[in-house]
């Protein structure tokens, strides 16, 4: 069991590291109160404080080695909102278009902070796998860096709702990621609330944080340097994501059942 010193000391830790590696010497991680984020939430971020519900996170990790890999995980998403996401946000007003753009933003600050510092993928590859392994969007605008198997095997378990749709808000995630423009990723979030399908399956009270940093990234640089590439990586993973799919076909053809031993992959 953890104690509250370890916590303490960790936190510590947690914030001098956010603090070098951003260049922002101001950033805080504490523990969560009921009152700075809803019970429902595992962080969130809010100017230059980020907030982790510790309990929450241990209850899910169930143990302490996965307690701390999942305190970093979560605390690297936030950070990676403080540095690469738009205050613009707040200027969101429809819940549903929040919702979208939130959800496509989580996929996209977290590909640009692995792109910068791999092993920040390394965390975002566990978080990934505990909290959005059957969320087919979730695990598809997070390609770069975790198995291309788990998104096959969660396309299809939706494939016979969003058949229809499927490549289309695929198209959309990929798009979203390489916009540097608050304005135009805000118009592919809007159009992702036009297919209703998707939107039911994932909207999820509490699936993703509310509250982004409120500050603009302070090194542009690390944004840019991020970005330079990005778009040769994304098109790499999806090949990857068509050749499993292309397997998978394949196993089926040959009578084979889908392994279910590829959550274990890394």
């Amino acid at each position: 069991m953890i104690s509250e010193f370890e916590i303490t000391e960790f936190f510590r830790y947690l914030s001098l590291f956010d603090s070098l590696f951003s260049g922002n010497p101001r950033i805080r991680v504490q523990n969560a109160t009921t009152n700075q984020i809803t019970n429902s939430m595992l962080a969130a971020t809010c100017g230059n404080e980020i907030f982790l519900n510790v309990d929450m996170i241990k209850d899910k990790a169930r143990d302490d080695e996965r307690s701390y890999v999942l305190l970093k995980g979560c605390n690297l998403h936030e950070l990676a909102h403080i540095m690469f996401s738009d205050s613009e946000f707040y200027s969101i007003r429809d819940p549903y278009v929040r919702h979208c753009f939130n959800f496509l933003e989580d996929c996209r600050v977290e590909t640009l902070l692995a792109k910068i510092y791999s092993l920040a993928g390394e965390y975002f590859h566990s978080t990934t796998g505990l909290f959005f392994i059957d969320q087919w969007g979730c695990l598809y605008g997070r390609k770069t860096f975790i198995p291309s198997s788990w998104i096959v095997k969660a396309r299809n378990l939706v494939k016979g709702l969003l058949s229809d749709q499927m490549k289309v808000v695929e198209n959309i995630i990929d798009e979203f990621q390489l916009t540097t423009n608050f304005a135009q990723r805000l118009e592919l979030a809007k159009k992702l609330v036009n297919f209703p399908k998707f939107f039911s399956v994932f909207r999820k009270e509490g699936e993703v944080p509310k509250n982004i940093g409120k500050t603009k990234g302070l090194l542009k640089g690390i944004g840019e340097e991020a970005f330079a590439g990005l778009k040769k990586d994304i098109e790499r993973a999806k090949e990857s994501v068509e050749s499993s799919n292309q397997k998978e076909e394949n196993q089926k053809e040959s009578g084979k059942t889908f392994d279910e031993s590829i959550f274990s992959e890394k």
